[in-house]
């Protein structure tokens, strides 16, 4: 699971976690603020740590509509916003519904919606 970690320096700089009780995706919101201010990302091809799931984890309470609604905020924020027109690829569920998430300004940019299926491109692959 990908996962990001940053000095203490940073962090304080940044901000802490956005506490806002059960169901808030505080490290999401933070990483998106780190970004924001110029917070760079490296992948590192090893693995650090090993999570440990429970039942008990916030990470359970934290709704997949609200990490989806942040991730296109944060998408036409940082990069929509900024272009003229684009393609959505997965034009399948997912790809209808983020056009139907997309503002109305930023749906009007998307020039084709696209799906690339194996099946359809040659009998042969």
């Amino acid at each position: 699971m990908p996962t990001w970690f940053c000095s203490r320096d940073w962090f304080r700089r940044v901000g802490t976690f956005d506490e806002g009780g059960k169901g808030v995706p505080e490290d999401l919101l933070w990483f998106y603020q780190s970004v924001g201010r110029g917070g760079g990302v490296v992948r590192v091809d090893q693995c650090l740590l090993v999570y440990r799931y429970h039942q008990q984890a916030a990470t359970h309470s934290v709704l997949e509509e609200t990490i989806w609604n942040l991730r296109v905020a944060f998408l036409q924020e940082r990069v929509i916003n900024q272009w003229e027109s684009f393609t959505i690829w997965n034009a399948g569920k997912q790809g209808r519904k983020l056009y139907r998430c997309l503002s109305s300004f930023n749906q009007k940019k998307v020039c084709a919606c696209s799906t690339a299926n194996r099946k359809w491109l040659c009998n042969t692959c």
